[in-house]
C-alpha cells in the first residue's frame, strides 16, 4: 500500500540530491508510489548504461502504479 503518488518535480529533486526532498521521501513510513509514466520519462532522460542502471536503482525505492482508462480520465 502506497502513502500517495509523487510527482516528477519531486523525484527530479531527489535525482539531484536535494536535501529537502531527500529527507522528506527517506522519511516516509511506508512506500511512496510513481507512475509508469514517470518511470519511462526518467528512464528516457537517461544519456548512457551507467547512469540507466543508477537511475533504476533511485527508482526502485518507489511503488510502481500502472494507470488504467479510467484512472487518467478522473485526473484529468
Amino acid at each position: 500500500m502506497s502513502v500517495g503518488i509523487v510527482d516528477t518535480t519531486v523525484v527530479i529533486h531527489y535525482f539531484r540530491k536535494n536535501p529537502s526532498a531527500m529527507s522528506w521521501i527517506n522519511s516516509q513510513p511506508i512506500k511512496l508510489s510513481i507512475t509508469s509514466v514517470l518511470w519511462m520519462e526518467v528512464m528516457e532522460g537517461t544519456s548512457s548504461k551507467s547512469n540507466q542502471q543508477s537511475s533504476k536503482k533511485i527508482l526502485d525505492k518507489f511503488e510502481l502504479l500502472y494507470l488504467t482508462t479510467t484512472d487518467q480520465q478522473w485526473a484529468m
